[in-house]
């Protein structure tokens, strides 16, 4: 027998013969025939070459014996086109022919075959779920490289049998049932279940999603509420490659571009900001646009009578805070915070304010101000029950929160129970002290993210302090020739974010020198058990608290890769991009917006003057959208005004307050200084 298999090689490297069947023939065919039904006989491979070949296709020309005596037989089918069984063992096939065939015959581990898995889920003769057999093209390729690999013809098995296949291995013994515990059986179930339900959900959002006019929104929502979900889901194998990547394949999206609100006006005003034609026709192009980012700042501030109407909504509620928390017996302090303290904040900008105890509770950080939520939700009924705010809602997020709206003035107000952002507000001042175009730059951005609602963390947009970091980011990147205009700065942010910056792979933080440096981001699973702890605390024994930072925050989201990675200099643990669901829609904004500015700098390059500003792309039409709620601003504010004149009259001794410290009065007459100390009776 081994003769025979020797006999075989020559034969196939002749390419005398196609397929195992025919190598055969011509081996055995220059033996002596032994008996003519012997088992193992030359007649017993004649009937196997016949079984082999079952599947004739049209005869092709006959082939010659190589004796004389013996006759010639017809070829038979195309052997390119025979497929061949699932084990090619010579020894096997000659015992299968004798009746002497209990089980298969396992090759050495240097010859396994590829295994084929077939869609439609078939079972083979030997009891093998879901297995095809190879082709010839397959098995000479398999011999040549050695590697089992899948058919490039065999389609892709379907989510049961892959499932299968990942769960266990198929047996080799004779019944070759595949044993799949119990625990496996109920996570392949769960995860299944999972997959449809959320690609149901999926569909469900996305057919909203066409029906409303800013329907990426719900998607945002929906991917958000998500995400959260399967955190807190304790069930949930985070080790299992198969359903985090469905998961985020799921959780995945195409970012577009986000075209900013439309104008509802019924005439077009001319931008407050715009260069008139003459003058452009003596400016080279930067200029043009420098001029129009200054003049585009001057508008955006706030006027006198809306920071005296900002003031005085801040007054009216922290004293209204005072009132309702000291008859519930609570001792506690409100403050300011945010771009209202900063001095960045546009006229209709949110007020934050934030409540706390000085005397801290034992506990973890979140125990020492989520405790006062339940004052929180008494001070949110007062809110709904009072004239003065409406559109009133209590959430819980990491710390209790009460989002309401002025009636009178529009402004949106957040009441929350956080730690103190002392430490953002320094490093907010610091560079806008260091950076000269920085205000103006801010500016702009806020407001073209706020005409497209992407400055709103709850629709996967990204806070103003966040933002206010990116932009010192992207002008602190260390450069041959840093620019020194604020046109070449803005186009230096929209092309960093928009094309240079690689999400996926990088992360950015600020070094002790205010430079901007990268990190890599890393898998979860490339970490072994306690090695990012023990990065962690070997850092923060050093007291380097900025690499502790980037060891805690460098792992990139399983769910969500693509998230921006940004550390806060002013917190090193804190992510500022990990709740931007929405940041491929700002990356396609910021290059989309960036293109159509070029165009309009080369159009007015050649000298072609469109009466258009360049700053359209940008902000849209932010002075028609905004011109509404900033009339009720502005009209509230001037009453305001008018009647501290009138008390300022009528007690002519006392001392008039000037701009940095201006004081608003309600028409209640209450008045404060933008923070107070609540005490309980």
């Amino acid at each position: 027998m081994q003769s025979s298999h020797l006999l075989s090689i020559p034969s196939c490297r002749a390419r005398n013969a196609f397929n195992a069947s025919r190598a055969l023939l011509f081996a055995f065919s220059t033996l002596s025939r032994q008996s003519s039904e012997a088992a193992g006989s030359f007649a017993s491979y004649e009937t196997l070459h016949d079984q082999l070949n079952t599947s004739t296709t049209k005869p092709t020309k006959p082939i010659k014996s190589t004796r004389p005596d013996q006759p010639a037989k017809p070829a038979k089918a195309n052997p390119i086109r025979t497929q061949l069984p699932a084990i090619l063992d010579l020894r096997t096939r000659q015992a299968s022919i004798e009746r002497s065939f209990q089980s298969r015959q396992p090759l050495p581990s240097s010859d396994v075959q590829p295994r084929t898995v077939s869609r439609n889920g078939n079972v083979d003769g030997n009891g093998n779920e879901g297995v095809d057999e190879p082709s010839v093209q397959d098995v000479v390729r398999w011999r040549k490289t050695k590697t089992p690999a899948r058919p490039n013809h065999v389609p892709v098995p379907d989510e049961a049998t892959a499932d299968r296949i990942d769960a266990t291995k198929i047996a080799t013994q004779s019944d070759h049932v595949p044993v799949i515990d119990e625990a496996t059986e109920k996570h392949i179930a769960a995860r299944r279940v999972l997959s449809r339900r959320l690609r149901k959900e999926q569909r469900e959002v996305d057919e909203a999603a066409l029906k409303a006019p800013d329907g990426w929104k719900y998607v945002m929502h929906w991917i958000a509420r998500t995400v959260v979900a399967i955190g807190k889901d304790k069930e949930f194998a985070w080790n299992d490659v198969k359903a985090v990547d469905n998961v985020r394949g799921i959780l995945n999206y195409d970012g577009v571009n986000i075209s900013p609100k439309p104008s509802i006006a019924e005439t077009q005003v001319a931008a407050p900001w715009i260069v008139a034609l003459k003058e452009r026709s003596t400016m080279q192009p930067m200029e043009v646009l420098d001029e129009e980012i200054r003049r585009f700042a001057a508008w955006a501030q706030p006027s006198p009578a809306e920071l005296a109407a900002r003031q005085a909504v801040v007054d009216s509620t922290i004293q209204f805070i005072k009132k309702k928390l000291s008859k519930k017996g609570k001792s506690v302090a409100s403050e300011v915070f945010g771009s209202e303290k900063t001095g960045l904040a546009l006229p209709t900008s949110d007020i934050d304010i934030r409540i706390f105890e000085h005397s801290k509770h034992k506990g973890s950080l979140r125990k020492n101000y989520s405790h006062l939520a339940t004052p929180m939700r008494h001070l949110h009924e007062a809110m709904i029950k009072s004239d003065d705010y409406i559109c009133t809602v209590f959430r819980f997020s990491n710390f209790p929160i009460i989002n309401a709206q002025h009636r009178a003035t529009g402004i949106d107000i957040q009441i929350v129970s956080s730690p103190s952002t002392a430490n953002q507000q320094a490093i907010t001042q610091k560079y806008l002290a260091e950076l000269p175009h920085l205000r103006d730059l801010f500016y702009i951005t806020r407001t073209m993210l706020g005409m497209r609602d992407l400055v709103e963390v709850f629709n996967g947009g990204i806070g103003s302090y966040g933002l206010f970091i990116m932009l010192v980011a992207a002008l602190k990147r260390p450069t041959s020739s840093p620019s020194t205009s604020a046109g070449h700065q803005l186009i230096q942010f929209l092309l960093f974010y928009g094309r240079h910056h690689n999400y996926r792979e990088h992360g950015l933080f600020l070094n002790e020198e205010g430079v901007t440096r990268t990190f890599d981001k890393i898998e979860r699973d490339s970490l072994g058990d306690g090695e990012q702890k023990s990065i962690i605390d070997a850092a923060q024994e050093r007291g380097d608290n900025v690499l502790a930072g980037q060891e805690a925050i460098r792992v990139a989201r399983p769910l969500q890769p693509y998230l921006l990675c940004l550390q806060d200099p002013a917190d090193p643990r804190n992510d500022l991009g990990r709740k931007s669901n929405g940041i491929k829609f700002l990356r396609r904004t910021c290059e989309a917006v960036r293109l159509e500015m070029r165009s309009e700098l080369e159009r007015i390059g050649r000298g072609e003057m469109s009466g258009q500003s360049l700053l359209e792309g940008v902000v849209g039409r932010a002075h028609e959208v905004s011109a509404w709620q900033r009339s009720r601003i502005e009209e509230f504010g001037r009453g305001v005004i008018e009647r501290r004149r009138d008390r300022e009259e009528a007690k002519p001794g006392e001392a008039v307050l000037g701009p940095d410290e201006a004081v608003a009065v309600q028409a209640d007459g209450h008045e404060g200084k933008g923070g107070s100390v609540v005490h309980g009776e």
